[in-house]
């Protein structure tokens, strides 16, 4: 995997710098970091925020840097991935937003773009930790599965993990869960709403629905299983009824 500093140019639409999300399109022209220090956009060695070749230096990013790094790096850590036939991306964005309704909390929002990047791409914890933050790393770190030869030994293991960190880590498996089922209404992952159903139990027996944490993110989880199943019922009477 080519590393996340040699797509610096291409991700962030600037000849110069992996910090500049308001990019220098004319690569001579000048653009201005984070820190507030400013450079000449084709002098790419000479960036103060960031050592090319080793960790990135983020204790003058601002939290909406941070949260708009954590976008770019996981559209580019999954690459030409889909979800269902649209860009992963999409998925990343709807948890993302469902979250950032609920709170507010920067680690968190990061989080959310970057919670499957440990389990499907080649981005190690390390490089999470060292760009993000270990708080950031010990949230995704929480939410990803853990190893089993099946979906349903790998929920058997991971989702008590989720229950007993409890916290931060529980809202984001809730979002998760919320944006994959009302990606089923949608006709994105529509072919999933069996196995979603299928394991709704089991889901909400062991991350601990009992407990009683965060019941209004587990009320639109309901209200979403509701719609899904409805619009599912909707979609097969309208091919029953074109086939007649």
């Amino acid at each position: 995997m080519t590393s996340y500093f040699e797509h610096i140019h291409t991700l962030f639409g600037c000849a110069s710098c992996f910090w500049c999300d308001q990019a220098a399109l004319n690569v001579n022209s000048c653009c201005r970091h984070p820190s507030g220090h400013m450079r000449d956009a084709a002098d790419e060695n000479k960036c103060g925020n960031h050592n090319f070749g080793g960790d990135v230096v983020l204790t003058e990013m601002d939290d909406s840097w941070r949260m708009q790094l954590a976008r770019k790096f996981a559209a580019w850590a999954h690459g030409d991935q889909k979800y269902g036939e649209k860009p992963y991306v999409v998925h990343l964005e709807a948890v993302a937003w469902k979250l950032a309704a609920h709170n507010d909390d920067p680690d968190m929002i990061i989080a959310a773009w970057l919670h499957d990047v440990l389990e499907d791409t080649e981005v190690t914890a390390e490089t999470i930790e060292s760009i993000f933050g270990f708080m950031v790393l010990r949230i995704v770190r929480a939410v990803t599965n853990e190893p089993g030869k099946n979906r349903k030994e790998k929920t058997e293991k991971t989702l008590p993990k989720i229950r007993s960190v409890g916290g931060a880590a529980l809202q984001l498996k809730l979002c998760d869960r919320i944006a994959n089922v009302r990606a089923c209404i949608d006709g994105t992952g529509k072919s999933l709403l069996k196995m979603y159903v299928k394991e709704r139990e089991l889901f909400e027996q062991l991350l601990g629905r009992e407990d009683g944490h965060y019941p209004e993110l587990w009320k639109e989880l309901d209200e979403s299983y509701e719609e899904a199943i409805i619009e599912a019922k909707r979609q097969k009477e309208l091919k029953n009824g074109s086939a007649r």
